[in-house]
């Protein structure tokens, strides 16, 4: 499944709400990649037993227990006290993949019952948090373009500053008042909607979006998306005023449990990399490769750790002796690291010419600036990139 074939399938649904209605809700706030992805993937793990399904099913299957405290470590999705908490959790990315004719549903009983309409998309979507983020964004897109929004958004996203950002805030909750169920006296509700849709195409644009309730100050980052992302200010605390900023957060990252410290960007990512290489060293070519690499350590680089195109698969051998020479995981054999970004680049190249969708390539070029802190142009091609790289 390509995103171009997803692209055509969202084009031609009826997403206009004053045809359409808004039953179930389009977009909701606990619709982030990291949500949508899991849950359909618990969804897909479901659908081998069961053909039709509601949403307790999902929520009260062993796989999405395990699963869901395996990414988020919540308490576990059956605990009674976490009721209320999952709720939300489960219901409305369903109902997102639902409006957008990923799902079916009916009504028996005073239930609603799903049924899969599009198994290969869900597929998508499941195999891949950066795709079910892609798929965020194509349904976005098609919906805002459907209900005569874009307006708006492209005068945000071309301008940048308050006013456009006030604008579209004001219009977006306009519309949603006249086409939805939520009321003008839920001065909230419209909120909790709009700043994730804001962000997920912010995010892809490389462009500002909402924080707090106004245009952020920085471009949105993806970790800005996640429903699980790491409360990073709270890692970074108590810094000794001895210790510069960046030296104190390469020591607090470094005497982290990696496995505990995951953010569900991370830990889809290192999943994914394992499914598509196995233990075949990508550096080497050699079996045995257990060990999923940061090129650029995650201690320094944590915004570079959920990145697929910053992680190779390689030996115990490569990582501990070659990558981090004695085994001192807080030194790194520079040398080394640029033969295994060109390593990256060649697993990179060959799933670009086999239309793969795995990798990115502004992706890479993004790692690549901020790695060694540069400012390589993101539209280079691949003879561009073969030549910086033989450069370094």
């Amino acid at each position: 499944m390509t995103g171009d074939e997803i692209i055509n399938y969202i084009d031609k649904l009826d997403l206009n709400l004053k045809t359409r209605g808004s039953n179930p809700r389009f977009f909701d706030q606990k619709v982030q990649p990291d949500t949508v992805e899991i849950i359909s993937q618990c969804i897909l793990e479901f659908s081998k037993q069961k053909h039709f399904f509601t949403i307790k099913d999902i929520w009260n299957n062993k796989f999405s227990e395990d699963l869901i405290y395996e990414y988020f470590k919540k308490p576990k999705a059956t605990d009674k006290t976490a009721e209320n908490e999952f709720d939300k959790f489960f219901s409305q990315p369903i109902c997102f993949l639902t409006f957008f004719g990923i799902l079916h549903r009916e009504k028996k009983s005073n239930k609603y019952y799903h049924t899969i309409l599009k198994s290969n998309i869900l597929e998508y979507i499941a195999s891949d948090q950066r795709k079910a983020l892609n798929f965020i964004n194509i349904c976005l897109i098609s919906f805002i373009k459907s209900n005569q929004l874009k307006t708006t958004f492209e005068k945000f996203f071309t301008e940048q500053d308050r006013e456009s950002y006030l604008l579209l805030k004001e219009s977006f909750f306009e519309f949603t008042y006249k086409n939805t169920n939520i009321k003008r006296s839920n001065k909230y509700e419209p909120g909790r909607i709009f700043t994730p849709i804001v962000n997920a195409l912010a995010f892809k644009q490389n462009k500002k979006g909402s924080i707090k309730g106004t245009i952020s100050k920085n471009m949105i980052y993806l970790n800005d998306l996640i429903y699980a992302r790491p409360n990073w200010k709270d890692i970074l605390s108590g810094k000794p005023r001895e210790l510069t900023r960046e030296v104190w957060q390469e020591k607090k990252l470094d005497s982290l449990d990696e496995q505990i410290s995951l953010s569900s960007s991370e830990r889809s990512s290192k999943k994914a990399i394992v499914k598509k290489h196995g233990n075949i060293s990508e550096y080497s070519n050699s079996e045995g490769a257990f060990d999923t690499h940061h090129i650029f350590p995650r201690s320094f680089n944590y915004n570079l750790c959920y990145f697929k195109e910053n992680l190779i698969r390689i030996t115990p051998d490569e990582h501990y002796i070659k990558a981090h020479p004695n085994r001192n995981t807080q030194k790194v054999d520079k040398d080394f690291q640029v033969k295994l970004l060109k390593a990256k680049f060649k697993s990179i190249e060959d799933s670009l010419n086999k239309n793969e969708d795995f990798y990115n390539l502004k992706d890479f070029i993004f790692v690549l600036n901020k790695g060694f802190k540069i400012d390589l142009p993101n539209d280079l091609n691949i003879n561009d990139l073969k030549n910086f790289l033989k450069s370094r």
